[in-house]
């Protein structure tokens, strides 16, 4: 008797220990996924980079038929002009293609150094600068700060320098790390540059790189801002056009506005009065706007936020809009082209949406 409950014993004790090696294993191999993909280094797709393995090396060696020392030297080279582009601070890309005229709304986008292919898709979409829209057209100002991948892989800061050379239109800062609690003082950086740079401009349009802009629209708004329409609403044309947040003081959505070149002048200036808050629509539209004479003017139900996974596969429900914001990326080719090739609506049925938007109820002088 006793004999078989020791060999039940053990025999349980066995399979415990079996089952606990089994879980342990399991644990330690999560753990190392788990580690790996938190390290793991973003990689660029143009540069070399120095963490390349060595069968890779030869490889592209062979392709560019010099010998492997020599592929090493040329990568260790690239490495090194980067390492000097990050340690100077005043080498600083800038936007030599986008122009200071009365007939060009400077787009500021807020980006990132690693979303090149939403920058690709904003030049051939709605930031198409050879697309005239009436008597305006758009011509957008990618603000980009320095991203940690400038730190560990230097030489990925070539991609930005290759990048600027073919397209002119990326304004980079780089001693403003490219950080959630830095995009205030990247947008100060960048419309500080706007305001100084661009004296011609009449307007302006901020935009974040994954919202698309309905520049067909947006320019209808322009439009309406040169003519008596708002003329109430936007006094020494010191205005805001956007999707408005009251909570509890009232601010822009930063997905996207339009504001006056003098509207921009106003907030630069009064930027130095006002202390730094890391929530930038709050901080310009809200805290800083409260030290100027600029007023908002609502337009909110032309706004879309796609949140769900369904609503973004979805997409919009009608060309009726002025921002939409995280749309599926592989579908702006296919809705910029809708978009341009349909009529669009009466400037009576904007006008008359854009009364019940910016009127009733809103009382403009607590604004």
């Amino acid at each position: 008797m006793h004999i078989c409950r020791t060999t039940r014993i053990l025999s349980l004790s066995k399979h415990f220990l079996r089952q606990t090696v089994t879980a342990l294993a399991f644990g330690i191999l999560f753990i190392c996924l788990l580690y790996e993909k938190e390290n793991t280094k973003p990689c660029s797709s143009v540069v070399y980079r120095s963490s390349i393995r060595r069968g890779l090396l030869e490889k592209r060696a062979r392709e560019n038929s010099i010998s492997t020392v020599k592929y090493i030297q040329r990568s260790g080279e690239l490495e090194s002009q980067g390492k000097r582009l990050v340690r100077n601070s005043t080498n600083a890309l800038e936007p030599w293609a986008v122009k200071s005229r009365p007939d060009v709304i400077v787009t500021y986008v807020q980006s990132s150094a690693v979303n090149g292919y939403r920058r690709y898709l904003i030049r051939k979409t709605w930031g198409d600068k050879s697309v005239r829209h009436g008597e305006y057209h758009i011509q957008p100002m990618f603000v980009i700060g320095r991203h940690e991948l400038h730190v560990k892989h230097p030489e990925s800061i070539l991609d930005l320098h290759e990048e600027n050379r073919q397209h002119g239109d990326i304004y980079y800062v780089p001693d403003v790390l490219d950080t959630y609690d830095n995009l205030t003082l990247k947008e100060i950086k960048g419309k500080r540059w706007i305001s100084k740079h661009y004296p011609d401009a009449r307007y302006v349009l901020k935009a974040d790189d994954d919202a698309f802009i309905n520049t067909r629209l947006w320019i209808k708004e322009v439009e309406k801002l040169d003519t008596e329409f708002y003329k109430p609403m936007c006094r020494n044309r010191e205005c805001i056009i956007c999707k408005l947040w009251i909570d509890p003081m009232a601010f822009c959505s930063g997905s996207g506005y339009l504001m006056t070149k003098e509207s921009l002048d106003a907030l630069v200036k009064a930027v130095r009065t006002v202390e730094l808050f890391k929530r930038d629509d709050r901080y310009f539209t809200g805290f800083v706007r409260k030290k100027t004479k600029v007023r908002l003017i609502n337009t909110a139900s032309r706004f879309y936020y796609l949140h769900s996974p369904f609503d973004r596969r979805r997409g919009p429900q009608t060309l009726d809009f002025l921002l939409l914001h995280n749309y599926t990326l592989n579908r702006w080719e296919s809705l910029w082209y809708d978009i341009m090739h349909s009529r669009l609506p009466s400037n009576e049925t904007i006008i008359e949406d854009d009364v019940s938007d910016t009127i009733e109820g809103i009382d403009w002088d607590a604004y």
